[in-house]
């Protein structure tokens, strides 16, 4: 492997583990008085099309030796569906342990996955832009990816959800039980994906390559994918006031 390209990669992984990160705490940041999801969206999007993109790099270096061309990867887009879809395809190994059935089904199955996965790919392809086509009269407008986040948390909440959000002094239980559901089908997502690094399936140089982001993910099973509040990582939270001074 080139080490220019080898070099490349391995800044593909830490800014895929870095804009996913953020993008959690992000979400975790959302509340009755910040209702800014186009910055988790933005974040999101971007790491997780990034991640997988690199993941394919390094898939089809393990089987041909070679990295696939400009017009190979360009032709898969900005569609997360399709990504996946191209990785469960051809570059997720069996890696003899049960957990693997477990990460397959998971990956390739599960409905509130594809479900998100559809809205941040809309998102990142043209719906960022959708107040804009609105006002222009495009005629490749996107749908709206605001409503169809909303349409998903609808189906989280029951009744006492809603009674809650009526209550300033609780109603961040709400957002931090839509929160929690979220990020948890997406570390199952990312861990099911950085399994693959850790157990060889991509070859010792995908082991090398991706150290951080699998290590940090792959290692996580059931009972961990919802416990770590990643707020802390946000620009929000590592600001420290500043001194005025008296002029």
């Amino acid at each position: 492997m080139e080490t220019n390209k080898y070099i490349a990669l391995l800044e593909e992984f830490d800014a895929s583990n870095k804009l996913i990160r953020l993008g959690f705490g992000e979400l975790q940041n959302i509340n009755l008085g910040n209702d800014f999801y186009f910055l988790p969206f933005q974040l999101l999007s971007q790491g997780f099309e990034r991640f997988m993109k690199a993941y394919i790099c390094v898939g089809y270096f393990n089987q041909k030796q070679k990295f696939p061309d400009d017009k190979h990867l360009r032709g898969l887009g900005h569609d997360l569906e399709r990504l996946r879809t191209e990785i469960t395809d051809n570059y997720f190994t069996d890696f003899d342990r049960p957990q693997f059935y477990i990460d397959k089904d998971f990956i390739s199955s599960n409905l509130d996955l594809k479900e998100l996965l559809f809205i941040l790919s809309e998102f990142g392809k043209v719906s960022r832009y959708y107040n804009f086509d609105l006002i222009t009269g495009s005629t490749k407008i996107g749908i709206n990816t605001k409503e169809c986040w909303e349409n998903f948390q609808s189906k989280v909440l029951n009744k006492n959800d809603y009674e809650k959000l009526l209550d300033f002094n609780i109603s961040h239980e709400v957002y931090q039980k839509i929160t929690n559901h979220v990020i948890i089908i997406f570390k199952k997502f990312i861990s099911a994906l950085s399994r693959q690094f850790i157990f060889k399936c991509l070859g010792q140089e995908g082991l090398r390559l991706s150290s951080k982001i699998a290590f940090d993910f792959g290692k996580l099973y059931e009972n961990d994918y919802g416990n770590r509040d990643y707020r802390k990582e946000t620009t929000k939270y590592k600001e420290t006031p500043k001194k005025i001074r008296d002029c």
